[in-house]
């Protein structure tokens, strides 16, 4: 009973699987992973499990779905042993080797997310999400070379990824070109008007083209647009950070002294009591003179 009706997936609590075959249990679960309540968190998981027992050739593919459902639900050590399962019930899943990599990379193990990476595009040619995941490790390593060769083949494929087209813009910055970080933020806009990364990113690309008003302007427009988030929230914080920085860079004073005179004065002071003593010719501060054998300073500010 409940095997195949219209609303069976939502009475698995109360419903024995034994028996039930293996897709429409998979199916059922995946399902069930789209609600975000616990009860249905709870019946993903039971019928999840109850799909890796039912096939053990098929496994994986409830391994690695029971990996993302821990993942979502706050469960990082959870989300590593199933997706291990996964690996090892079969080998040669891209989607499980993807998600290991995912996973692996959040916990800070760079070289076995790119292994992990690496063998899903042995057999997954084109895997943009894959190559994006690799860009993104190499530009957190500060790599950024070799984070474009494989950010610029993930858009290649997918030219819809907004969140890879702010990366890419993000990367080109580290590699110092303005115009291009312009051109892929934009890019991402144009896919999603308000990603925050292309929004903080062609903000920060107008201050280094010295529009700084504009910059100040922008920045100040993403932090009200974000005012629902907490000033924690990251992208809120930058911006704020970022307007906060670049207001007391413009009200400071650029101060030179020519020293076209014969004494320190106009604010200069001066330390005298380690022997070496300060003059001024053509223009020049010196300091010079031989060390005696107290303990005082020889200083000018």
């Amino acid at each position: 009973a409940g095997r195949h009706g219209s609303d069976a997936g939502l009475a698995w609590g109360a419903v024995d699987v034994t028996g039930v075959d293996f897709d429409f249990l998979l199916a059922s679960g995946v399902e069930a992973l789209s609600h975000h309540d616990a009860a249905s968190v709870a019946r993903a998981k039971q019928v999840l499990l109850a799909a890796a027992a039912a096939d053990p050739f098929r496994a994986h593919l409830a391994w690695r779905a029971l990996s993302f459902l821990a993942e979502v639900t706050g469960n990082p050590e959870e989300a590593l042993r199933f997706v291990e399962q996964a690996v090892e019930n079969d080998p040669g899943d891209p989607y499980a080797l993807y998600q290991r990599g995912r996973i692996l990379a959040s916990r800070d193990d760079l070289d076995g997310a790119m292994d992990s990476f690496s063998r899903a595009l042995a057999v997954e040619l084109e895997f943009p999400d894959a190559l994006a995941a690799m860009g993104e490790i190499q530009n957190r390593r500060g790599e950024f070379a070799a984070a474009e060769r494989y950010l610029e083949p993930a858009l290649a494929l997918d030219p819809k990824l907004a969140g890879v087209a702010a990366l890419r813009g993000v990367n080109f910055l580290g590699l110092g070109s303005v115009g291009d970080a312009e051109k892929s933020f934009q890019a991402a806009l144009a896919l999603q008007k308000d990603q925050p990364t292309a929004q903080n990113g062609l903000a920060w690309c107008r201050y280094l083209r010295g529009e700084v008003q504009e910059a100040l302007t922008q920045l100040g427009e993403i932090d009200d647009h974000r005012r629902s988030f907490p000033e924690t929230e990251p992208h809120r914080a930058w911006a704020r950070a970022q307007l906060a920085r670049i207001q007391d860079h413009i009200q400071k004073v650029a101060w030179t002294d020519r020293f076209e005179r014969t004494d320190l004065m106009n604010g200069w002071s001066r330390n005298e009591q380690a022997g070496p003593q300060i003059s001024i010719h053509d223009g020049m501060v010196t300091l010079a003179g031989a060390f005696n054998q107290t303990k005082g300073l020889d200083r000018v500010w």
